[in-house]
């Protein structure tokens, strides 16, 4: 493995973590970015990662490796998605098919999201699950409620990759949303490495990765 793959080979796996914490920590950071989806800066916002989705109809689904990066919730009524891509290569973007005799989706995010779906689905049944209350952030999928995925999304990644993803045929084009930008409206070097140095500490890791259950 080269030396630049060694450097860059933690921050995918705890991106979305490290994102979530900087926007809703940093005000100027949450203003811009409900700003960019069109929302007044004064509305409440909520940040969840990793959010499960679900067809509001009958003999679709997802697989369970279909999960929304980061989701923003708006005043508890507007969910956005958004797809957090860190690498330095754009990913791919090719139309979804069926599977399962025709009952789940197969496809990458970026394309379910940016509506590039076979045309039996719909994209207005797609939905999306969140906490409603804190007591229910450590609930199982079935007991949280649904709400809408928007049509509006967004894409994290860096200014080259958003470069390529731009040339991209999607149905629903994603808001744009350059990692460098979020950075400096977080606060720049000192609070990016901060966050990520707040993550990583006080956490036993040997009990997490290793220890079996």
């Amino acid at each position: 493995m080269s030396t630049n793959a060694n450097k860059h080979s933690l921050f995918p796996y705890i991106a979305e973590h490290i994102l979530k914490d900087l926007i809703e920590e940093r005000p100027e950071l949450k203003g811009w970015i409900l700003k960019q989806f069109g929302c007044p800066e004064s509305s409440s916002l909520e940040v969840f990662h990793q959010v499960a989705m679900r067809f509001n109809a009958k003999n679709m689904r997802f697989d369970g490796m279909h999960r929304i990066d980061l989701l923003l919730v708006v005043d508890r009524r507007v969910a956005f998605p958004i797809e957090v891509k860190v690498g330095n290569k754009s990913p791919s973007v090719e139309d979804c098919s069926l599977s399962h005799k025709d009952t789940c989706i197969k496809g990458n995010m970026l394309s379910i999201l940016g509506g590039l779906l076979p045309e039996k689905v719909d994209r207005d049944a797609i939905m999306v699950l969140f906490p409603a209350h804190e007591d229910q952030e450590d609930a199982e999928d079935s007991e949280l409620p649904l709400i809408h995925a928007s049509y509006t999304w967004g894409v994290i990644a860096r200014s080259d990759v958003i470069d390529q993803l731009k040339k991209k045929a999607f149905k629903y084009v994603p808001k744009f949303l350059d990692i460098q930008k979020i950075c400096e409206l977080a606060g720049g070097k000192e609070a990016f490495n901060y966050a990520v140095f707040k993550h990583l500490s006080g956490k036993d890791y040997y009990f997490e990765w290793l220890k079996s259950e």
